[in-house]
């Protein structure tokens, strides 16, 4: 009898568990990427699974900072990842990404998942006003960055959930002319420039205008001086936890 319950009960969990998973694949928790629009970067462990129900309870279950995984429905292959990255032209017509996203962006406060198109952002929106360092600090003691907008789809993003002028993570302090974004460290793209920079911008003047903002009138990037105080955006990059 006793084993007979033991096993019910075992049943049961396993329905609630599969339930669970499957609820969660079907809700904002995982976002699916398309097909030919992303890889994973900074791959984990691999392992072999019988659907993509199994990999995603391998993500959930086994890997404590699980933050993306993909799945091959033609090998059966269940890779854990960092986070999910535009990248055309890696991806297999049988692979399917996945990102884990609200559970771990929202369990630091303040920060919040915001969602335009295909282009996912962990983000935290100042309600204060803080100089360009100021603001670099206070979202570096968060482990984050001042927001990074690497494509004119980002920039939409930002313009959709921000509704006031903000610092991000972009300036030419060490370089005039030579911008870089704080989450990694590489050059601003010269042809990018022109998509997401307000016409006629960055300007360069007799005062240094080093910090780079988001503007609301002109719904496009500025470069300003990076004494003045303004509201600032934080990004937790490839969900960092």
């Amino acid at each position: 009898m006793s084993f007979t319950k033991d096993v019910f009960m075992f049943l049961v969990a396993a329905v609630f568990l599969f339930q669970d998973i499957v609820g969660l694949m079907s809700t904002s928790y995982l976002h699916r990427y398309p097909r030919d629009h992303a890889d994973l970067w900074s791959t984990g462990p691999e392992v072999f699974s019988e659907d993509k129900v199994q990999c995603a309870m391998f993500c959930q279950t086994n890997q404590t900072e699980c933050q993306s995984f993909s799945y091959d429905q033609l090998t059966g292959k269940c890779q854990i990842g960092r986070c999910v990255i535009p990248w055309p032209n890696s991806t297999s017509s049988s692979i399917q990404f996945y990102q884990v996203q609200q559970p771990l962006c929202e369990s630091t406060p303040g920060f919040k998942m915001f969602t335009f198109g295909n282009i996912s952002a962990c983000l935290w929106l100042s309600s204060s006003f803080k100089n360009f360092t100021d603001a670099k600090a206070h979202c570096q003691g968060m482990k984050s960055t001042l927001a990074s907008v690497k494509s004119v789809e980002k920039l939409q993003l930002l313009i959709s959930s921000r509704n006031q002028d903000a610092y991000i993570g972009l300036d030419d302090l060490v370089k005039t002319g030579t911008f870089v974004w704080h989450d990694d460290g590489t050059v601003l793209r010269s042809e990018l420039m022109p998509q997401i920079f307000a016409y006629d911008e960055p300007s360069f003047g007799v005062t240094p205008e080093n910090c780079v903002m988001y503007t609301k009138s002109q719904l496009a990037l500025n470069n300003v001086v990076c004494s003045r105080a303004h509201y600032y955006v934080c990004e937790k990059q490839c969900f960092q936890f």
